[in-house]
Order: C-alpha cells, then structure tokens, then sequence
C-alpha cells in the first residue's frame, strides 16, 4: 500500500460539512398579542369544517374558542416556558402567594435543558393560574394537552401575523424581561440558557425576591406597550 503524497480534499470541500445553528429572533409585537388575542376569544360566527372519520367526510358547523389556546400563549410568553414544560406542570410547582414558579430539578429533567429555576409571575398570569385552580383543583395537572401547533398556526393566519411559531413566544419573554429593565444575567437565570458558561459562573442567581421583582417590571411594561398597541390602532 502507498502513501499518498498530497491531501485530495485541500482544495475541495470535506466530506463534513458543519452547519451553523441559525439564531432565530421572532418575539412577539404587542400589536400582534392584540390581534392574537381577539381572535382567541369566542366567535359569533359560524365556522363549517370538513371533518373525517371512520372513513366517512362530514361538514360539522361550531363557534370558534380558542381561549384554552391563550392560556397557553400567556404562560409561555411571559415566564419563558417551553410549550412542554408548560404542559408539565404541576400544582405544588405554583406558589399563588409569592407569585413564583418554582422549576424545580425533578421538573427541569424533562425539559430541553435540564436545568432548575424560579421564574416570575406576571399579574395576568397568576389571574390565569387562579382561575384555572378553581375549577380543577382535584388535578394535579395545571394545563391539559391538546395540539395546539395546528391551533396556533391557524389562529396566527386569522390574525394575519406571518412567521411567528409557538417557540418564539419564550423569545418573546426574554425580549421582554430585557425591555422592562432586568438585567440579561437574571433574564438568562430564568430563561436557564447555559451555552456561555463565563457568563453564568460570574452573576448571581436569580432568587426568590429577584423573580418577584422581574414579575412586577413585567406587569409595568406589558400594560404600557399594550395600552401604547390600542392607541395605535384606533388612530390607523
């Protein structure tokens, strides 16, 4: 066997090749939550749907609600949730008092990375967790599954927003947690990011009183922006 004297991929490309991870920064525009949110709300109109089953092809007519799905936008877009931790949880992750969620380690270990906070509650979101509790208090579960990506996608199009997906909606919150005043070392503590280890080692955690406060900032600039939305839309 002989050796080979020059390299043969030196000039052309190698047999791996290595993809970037595309950033991808879509949040949520206070304008587009108002748009999503009416479409959300109950219909008057009737919708016609062709539905099959058992092979058979059927026209059924109903009122369009989508409130279940609002839920789930408020408790990923304003905590930081990924849509599987938010169907994850459980009443004893819910402190009403303090107004926190708590991720802890047995619940982090199911999600993407593995990794345990205590995320802020904003007002809108603890009236949700409320009013949830209320009529299913013999749960355990907060939230119920269901296929929400098809539900989104279609009440993204009835709202006319272009190119927002569900996991944008965590974007969103840290966009938003960084545009009412908390500092990004406390927003990547919430968010639970670790892919800059400098950054995490160097900054304090994000404790029970900082979550409270992040919460509150929250409250402040959602109700600002979005009174800021209306204004913009009754003068257009």
């Amino acid at each position: 066997m002989d050796w080979l004297i020059v390299n043969p991929f030196t000039k052309k490309k190698g047999l791996i090749k290595q993809s970037g991870r595309k950033v991808r920064n879509r949040p949520l525009t206070f304008s587009e939550e108002i748009a999503l949110f009416d479409v959300c709300q109950p219909h008057k109109q009737v919708v016609a749907c062709i539905r099959k089953k058992s092979g058979l092809t059927y026209q059924q007519k109903f009122h369009v609600d989508r409130r279940h799905l609002w839920d789930l936008v408020i408790a990923s877009s304003d905590p930081g949730l990924r849509a599987g931790e938010v169907f994850n949880l459980r009443w004893w992750q819910i402190d009403l008092k303090l107004r926190v969620i708590y991720l802890t380690k047995e619940a982090a270990e199911q999600s993407k990375t593995g990794e345990p906070g205590i995320l802020p509650m904003t007002t809108r979101l603890f009236d949700l967790f409320t009013r949830i509790y209320k009529g299913q208090r013999d749960s355990q579960k907060v939230f119920r599954r269901f296929d929400y990506r098809t539900i989104f996608e279609n009440a993204c199009r009835e709202a006319g927003i272009v190119g927002l997906q569900f996991r944008d909606l965590r974007n969103t919150a840290s966009n938003r947690m960084l545009e009412a005043g908390t500092p990004a070392p406390q927003v990547r503590k919430v968010t639970r990011h670790t892919t800059d280890e400098v950054f995490q080692g160097h900054y304090v955690s994000v404790d029970l009183l900082n979550a409270q406060k992040i919460g509150t900032s929250m409250d402040v600039y959602i109700a600002e922006q979005t009174a800021q939305a209306r204004a913009r839309q009754k003068a257009a």
